[in-house]
């Protein structure tokens, strides 16, 4: 009867076994031969009809279990380990062509035990930090800017600092302090605006383990009492004692209709909504509003014949104050540029319909002052939104820049402010801050992101999977972990969505290897040996991996030699792979601290 010899093997340095038993099974997971594990040599016949069950070839899995519970169960010099898991599974194929088979078993999950050794025992921090509060669910229309919403706090086992951060294209209405953790309201919250907030709050250790956890919250809805504007053709005058239309000459000629001299309406303290029809607005209104706390809303709607540009043309003839959100409603407007130079204190600037050229955003740093842009509400997906500094008479800065981006290739550069983009469909140009933190979305398009600084802080880029190499963005300025120049640990980010990889978890930290060490694993332990690996080795050795046995699963790798950033959802990178991305300073990635899972 024909048998099958096995050995398997424990690494040198393991020694003084106590508490396991090795079991070896069968493919249909039938005991075979159970023994006491004590010794790192274990040396079995197996029949091998029993093992391959009428089979050429077969899989038999050595199990190891920990039968002493918390207890050492080994020795590695003077530390004493926990086989912590207390079950581990190995798989070794088998086939009739051959008698003999070695398998080593490689422990995971190991537990420090601090046995005998008189000083503590220092165990690598792999744990992600973990929240210790209940979120909140709701959030209150008209609650005051600055207003602190909740403390956020994590706590990590290793009891060393943690930092905080938000993620998604909400959070731009909300600011977290990176120390503590409180999150505060940065942005007026409105219930016939939005109805709901949704984003992530990141929380990361100083070895950079992270967890994120999604904030949902509903707004909840407060009676508004502000009053309607709806301006004339003539010159519309309004502030908190005043509602009157003169005519737009002189002002002392009586307008055709006397009865709308005087308006009843006024600005106040509460959310206002004023609507300009085409040709409504730039005649020398004045309008006013005594506070900046509230969320005041001017609708101007454009069209070819009364375009933007027209319409908004730098004339000092305006008077447009804390007014704190501007949209400007296109209907085949013509406009190439879109002047802000006549508003002072407006926050949010939101551009929507149909626009037919490109279109720059001037003065939005001077008096005006807008942080957060929106032009996702643009129709038109061949042209784009331009957002540059020079396009200011000032340097003056906001400090912070929130930007979402259009169906089309927009342009957006930060200059001397902090920005975060998502900047939505097309190819996209984006350059980040000089010595700020920026947060840059490219998603849909092949996006040109320089984040180049003379003074590097961290930039987090989040990366899309893309469905074609065609649409793969080219980041410039990327500062690897070990580049000479990160001295102050300010290594910029590749952010992946955990939810588009299957491969992948939050908050665990990768391993980085390359085409032998990946390859090797894969052999000893398919079903897990890849979870949470990213590939880092040159672009021809990429290209012989193939793990398309692996059905459903995505990989990600970096060819340290061109820099492209390649992902393969079934394993073959030379079938398949996706170019995502290409970065400059790839010989000096390192992935578990150029890399965060999110």
């Amino acid at each position: 009867m024909a048998k099958i010899k096995l050995t398997t093997v424990l690494p040198n340095s393991f020694k003084n076994f106590k508490g396991l038993s090795i079991v070896v099974l069968n493919g249909k997971k039938k005991e075979l031969i159970t023994r006491n594990l004590n010794k790192r040599k274990q040396r079995f016949r197996l029949n091998q009809d029993d093992c391959l069950q009428s089979r050429k070839n077969g899989i038999l899995r050595i199990k190891i279990v920990d039968k002493n519970g918390g207890k050492v169960n080994f020795k590695r010099g003077k530390d004493g380990f926990d086989f912590d898991a207390d079950e581990q599974i190995f798989t070794c194929r088998v086939s009739r062509n051959k008698n003999n088979y070695k398998k080593k078993i490689r422990f995971s999950g190991l537990k420090l035990i601090q046995s005998d050794i008189s000083t503590p025992i220092v165990k690598p921090d792999i744990s992600p930090p973990t929240f210790k509060v209940n979120f909140p669910t709701s959030i209150n229309e008209g609650i005051n800017v600055g207003t602190v919403l909740f403390r956020a706090a994590a706590e990590d086992d290793s009891a060393g600092s943690i930092s905080y951060s938000l993620r998604g294209s909400d959070a731009a209405s909300f600011s977290i302090d990176q120390i503590s953790g409180e999150i505060t309201v940065r942005q007026h919250i409105d219930f016939e605006s939005k109805e709901k907030y949704e984003f992530r709050v990141v929380a990361t250790d100083s070895s950079q383990n992270s967890i994120s956890r999604v904030l949902t919250l509903d707004v909840t809805n407060v009676e508004d009492s502000g009053d309607f504007i709806n301006l004339s053709v003539e010159r519309d005058i309004y502030d908190e004692n005043t509602g009157k239309i003169v005519n737009n000459v002189d002002d002392s000629v009586i307008i055709s209709n006397p009865l709308l001299l005087v308006r009843p309406e006024r600005f106040s303290k509460l959310d206002e909504s004023i609507v300009a029809q085409p040709n409504n607005f730039g005649q020398g209104e004045s309008l006013i509003d005594p506070s900046n706390e509230d969320n005041d809303i001017l609708t101007v709607k454009t069209n070819a014949a009364h375009n933007a540009q027209l319409t908004f043309a730098p004339s000092g003839n305006n008077t447009i104050t804390n007014i704190e959100t501007l949209v400007v409603d296109g209907e085949q407007d013509n406009s190439f540029e879109l002047s802000l130079s006549d508003f002072s204190a407006l926050n949010k600037l939101k551009v929507e319909g149909s626009f037919l050229l490109d279109v720059k955003i001037k003065n939005y740093l001077d008096s005006a002052q807008v942080s957060v842009f929106d032009f996702s509400g643009s129709t038109n997906e061949k042209i784009g939104f331009i957002l540059d500094p020079l396009n200011n008479t000032g340097t003056s800065s906001k400090g912070f820049l929130s930007v979402l981006g259009s169906p089309g290739s927009d342009q957006f550069f930060a200059g001397l402010n902090a920005i975060t983009v998502y900047a939505g469909g097309g190819d996209d140009s984006i350059k980040g801050s000089d010595g700020l933190s920026d947060y840059i979305a490219g998603e849909e398009g092949a996006d040109v992101i320089d984040i180049t600084e003379a003074n590097p802080k961290r930039d987090r880029i989040h990366i899309d999977l893309n469905l074609s190499s065609d649409d793969a963005d080219v980041i410039t300025g990327f500062l690897g972990f070990n580049n000479p120049d990160n001295n102050n640990k300010q290594h910029d980010i590749l952010e992946f969505d955990a939810l588009s990889l299957s491969n992948y978890t939050t908050g665990i930290p990768l391993r980085q290897v390359n085409k032998s060490e990946i390859t090797s694993d894969f052999n000893s332990d398919p079903k897990n040996a890849l979870k949470n690996k990213f590939i880092v080795d040159k672009f021809n050795q990429i290209n012989k991996i193939n793990f398309s046995s692996l059905i459903g699963s995505d990989f990600l790798a970096l060819a340290s030699d061109t820099g492209q950033l390649f992902h393969s959802q079934s394993g073959d990178f030379k079938k398949d792979k996706i170019l995502l991305a290409s970065i400059d300073d790839a010989a000096n990635f390192l992935a578990n601290q150029n890399v965060h899972i999110v």
